[in-house]
């Protein structure tokens, strides 16, 4: 849709890239109502990742079933 944010068309492409995004992670936990019900406009996937050494949060836009979303 806008130039510089990934789109995906299913939860599940954004659970695959959030897997191969933190690839050495010990654990990675999804959280909140978005991980497990529908997509709206502004909703917000809760990305816990535990790795070592600890990484920097990290914030990214995407649209997913053409809904603005964020990761966080």
């Amino acid at each position: 849709m806008f130039m510089g944010l990934l789109t995906f068309t299913t939860k599940e492409q954004v659970f695959d890239y959030i897997n191969k995004k933190y690839p050495k992670a010990d654990l990675i936990l999804i959280r909140g109502s978005t991980a497990h019900g529908p997509v709206r406009d502004f909703s917000d996937f809760d990305v816990e990742v535990y790795t070592t050494p600890i990484q920097k949060p990290s914030y990214e836009l995407l649209f997913v079933e053409s809904q603005l979303t964020l990761l966080t």
